[in-house]
């Protein structure tokens, strides 16, 4: 089944992160968030997290960029940020950071100061 979606996020092992009309969420490998993709969705997955495989770009996020590793090593291919503008990254990594900590402490987290 082949349907359109906005990437939202990433998710921490680098898939795309979308979800459906219907609310449900799909990872797809190769994409950022703001990318537009056609993506084919794997209708056997278990559980409430579907798996998509992109087939078509349709619109380019606004923070993708050209991979700065010119080969074509699985490390670097599988690694999105490399293809993220660099403010992007930090934003993810802060966002990621303060998920993460929260969800551990299972606390409201202080304020943390960002580094420009």
């Amino acid at each position: 089944m082949l349907i359109e979606l906005k990437i939202q996020d990433i998710s921490s092992d680098g898939r795309g992160v979308a979800r459906t009309p219907e609310g449900r969420v799909v990872m797809v490998d190769q994409t950022l968030p703001g990318d537009i993709a056609e993506v084919s969705l794997d209708l056997e997955a278990k559980g409430s997290v579907l798996s998509g495989t992109l087939t078509r770009m349709i619109e380019s996020s606004v923070n993708r960029i050209d991979h700065p590793c010119e080969f074509a090593c699985k490390g670097c291919i599988s690694s999105p940020l490399g293809s993220l503008k660099y403010d992007a990254q930090l934003k993810w990594k802060e966002s990621h950071l303060r998920e993460t900590l929260k969800r551990i402490s299972k606390r409201t987290l202080p304020e943390i100061s960002t580094i420009n």
